[in-house]
Formats: structure tokens, sequence, C-alpha cells
């Protein structure tokens, strides 16, 4: 499997359960409400926080996040209707998310390939910076190739940054994870801190004291 190929996959299973984490209802979901209710800069600043995140805590779920929230992007601004889009932002349903991610997948792997402004020149704060200026725009401005400049730099730092140790650090399904890495690679279950019973120690038996001893040492 490729490093790209992973990555895909890795962008799958976040929308997969994102679907799960933010469900409304039949026609869309809270990524949708949001947009509508706080607007396209809502979803922009969004993208730009989880920049923030990267270079202070080097995270490969936060670059996972924004390549994922530009896949959804791209299908709110209607891409996978007509090469130009749409003028009405595009409710993203899971189903929507998955009927179209195959069809996405082939054109960014070919705008990946084609691409030659991706450099090691560029950085996540290039990301902030179109994220920034994509809220000055209007959203018909917002074009697919920038769209997809901005995947294809996020594939890039995954694979600089991540593409090693892939998939180590993903925010998704995390109510199946039942152990918790503590120390020195030990993992136990029961949440963080908690040895299991075998291991904690019996408490400190009571020391009885007669009522004589204890008359002495009053006297």
């Amino acid at each position: 499997m490729t490093k790209l190929t992973t990555f895909f996959e890795l962008i799958n299973a976040q929308f997969t359960y994102g679907g799960q984490k933010y469900a409304h209802n039949s026609e869309k979901e809270s990524t949708d409400c949001l947009f509508d209710d706080f607007g396209k800069g809502w979803l922009y600043g969004t993208m730009a926080k989880y920049c923030k995140r990267i270079k202070n805590l080097k995270r490969e779920r936060d670059i996972l996040k924004i390549a994922t929230y530009l896949f959804i992007l791209w299908l709110k601004r209607g891409f996978h209707l007509t090469p130009e889009g749409q003028s009405d932002p595009i409710n993203t349903t899971v189903d929507t998310k998955s009927g179209n991610f195959s069809n996405f997948r082939v054109i960014a792997t070919e705008s990946i390939h084609t691409c030659l402004s991706i450099n090691e020149s560029l950085t996540v704060d290039n990301l902030y910076t179109a994220f920034k200026n994509w809220t000055e725009q209007d959203w018909e401005k917002l074009t697919e190739g920038k769209i997809l400049n901005a995947f294809g730099l996020c594939y890039y730092i995954w694979q600089i940054e991540f593409g090693d140790n892939a998939g180590a650090d993903q925010d998704c399904w995390n109510e199946d994870k039942k152990t918790v890495r503590l120390e020195e690679g030990s993992i136990q279950k029961g949440g963080l801190g908690k040895k299991p019973e075998s291991q904690r120690p019996e408490p400190p038996k009571a020391q009885s004291v007669s009522r004589v001893d204890s008359k002495k040492d009053k006297g």
C-alpha cells in the first residue's frame, strides 16, 4: 500500500466516524447546521484552528481533519455535481461523502501528481493563509483548484511528518479503544492511571491499641 493510498484510507475512516459523531438527520449533519448558522467562515476558521494545533502539538489527527474538511468543502461547493460547482452550499451526509469519495480520490490523486507548486518551502502556515484568504472571498470564487492544492499540501505535510508511522494518532472510533497506554509501554484496562486489582497494594492494616496502653500514654 502506497502512502497516498494510506492517506485516503485514513480520511475515509475520519469522515465515516464523523458521520456518527456529528449525526443530525437524514438530510444534514451537524457540520451542515454549523455552516448554515455561522457561515463559511466557521468552516475555514475550524481548519485554521487545526493549523495552529499542528504547529504546537504536531499531531497526525489534526492534518487528517483538515484534509477531511477539504473533502467536505469540495462537496459543499458542489464540485461533485459540476466542474464549476454550485452557488448554493450542498449538504454533506455520510451517503453523500461515501458516494463521491472515490471520484474525489481520482481527481485529488491526479492533482497531487501533476501539481508543481507543492515543495519543501510550503508549510502549514501556507494552509492557514489560504483559509484566511478564502474567508474574505465570495463563496463562488472558491475554485476546485484551490481546494485540491490545499488538499495536496495536506498530503505533503502528512507524508513528511507522519508517513513513517501512519495512522498512529487518529481521532476516530475512540469508543472502541478499550485500553490506555500508561507508562513504559504498559497498557492497562479501566482508564488512565487506574491499576488492575491484582497490582494494587494491600491497604495498611489498622493497629489495635489496648485500653491499658492508651491509659499509659495519657498518664
